[in-house]
């Protein structure tokens, strides 16, 4: 009877040091996984400040910038408390239990699963950003139908301010399957104005016209030359296209000098005897014999 209490007092203690072996093991982890986190941001920081790596004769200059560091951030954290909690789930003898609820859950997994599929491809999505790098914050960009500033890029979606004020979100996933049209990246750019003129005008004088409007603009660049082409021929009229380079500046201020540019060449046109019609609609009447 006393060996039976006394193996009974050893498994009990033995029960009791089990569970603070594995209490222990599981702060371990979670200051391990703390310690781990604080490193790779600070690997982070300082890519995000630029170093130079050499392989043989090739020198490298890597960085992030600044406004990566956020989703960068958030994606790392996630990773790592997901592996966290896997590990401690099978200290505790838990990642079974976890399995059968997941296969338990039946239909409501599925639907998870479908829900966590679209997030999933939002931040693998937003890592393909971080790396390409397409667009950047400030940036003036023209995608999926929104043309605005970028504002934000986290790492689930990207948000555009419109010219209208609007703040549009657009999922990570949308945006590189979309083709972005980065106006900010070049110091240039090129401006197309598309203008009528009556069908009995001379062309050559109406194209050499609109060239000498666009020559004489001052904020217009000499370098790539202005041109001017016959784009079609319209209901009411024949359509000419003017295309022009400037310096890359703000959208309010290219409306402005569009504006500036068709006013002057409508000006120059009415001098110049060149007509620019209004649409009409011939009508054809059929009388009936009798």
């Amino acid at each position: 009877m006393m060996e039976a209490d006394i193996f009974s007092a050893f498994k009990e203690i033995a029960g009791y040091t089990d569970v603070i072996t594995k209490f222990l093991i599981t702060i371990a982890i979670l200051i391990a996984f703390v310690f781990a986190r604080r490193i790779l941001i600070g690997l982070l920081e300082r890519v995000m400040h630029g170093f130079r790596i050499a392989t043989g004769r090739r020198v490298y200059d890597l960085r992030i910038e600044e406004y990566y560091i956020k989703p960068a951030k958030h994606f790392l954290s996630i990773l790592l408390f997901g592996i966290g909690a896997l590990m401690v789930l099978g200290i505790w003898g838990l990642a079974g239990v976890l399995e059968g609820i997941v296969i338990g859950a039946g239909v409501a997994a599925v639907v998870l699963g479908f829900a966590a599929q679209g997030i999933l491809a939002d931040m693998m999505a937003g890592i393909m950003l971080l790396l390409d790098h397409p667009l950047r914050i400030g940036d003036w960009v023209e995608v999926a139908g929104v043309d605005g500033i970028v504002r934000d890029i986290s790492i689930r979606a990207t948000r555009i301010r419109s010219f209208d004020g609007e703040v549009v979100t657009i999922p990570n996933r949308k945006m590189v399957e979309e083709v972005i049209i980065n106006k900010s990246r070049n110091p240039t750019l090129r401006l197309k104005v598309t203008i009528g003129i009556d069908f009995g005008a001379d062309i050559g004088r109406a194209i050499d016209l609109a060239l000498y409007v666009m020559k004489s603009h001052n904020e217009i660049l000499d370098k790539p030359e202005p041109s001017v082409i016959v784009k079609e021929l319209g209901e009411s009229s024949v359509n000419l296209e003017m295309r022009f380079w400037i310096k890359r500046r703000e959208r309010p201020d290219i409306l402005k000098l569009k504006s500036e540019v068709i006013a002057k060449v409508k000006k120059t046109f009415d001098e110049n005897d060149i007509k620019i019609p209004f649409p009409h609609i011939e009508l054809i009447e059929h009388r009936d014999k009798k």
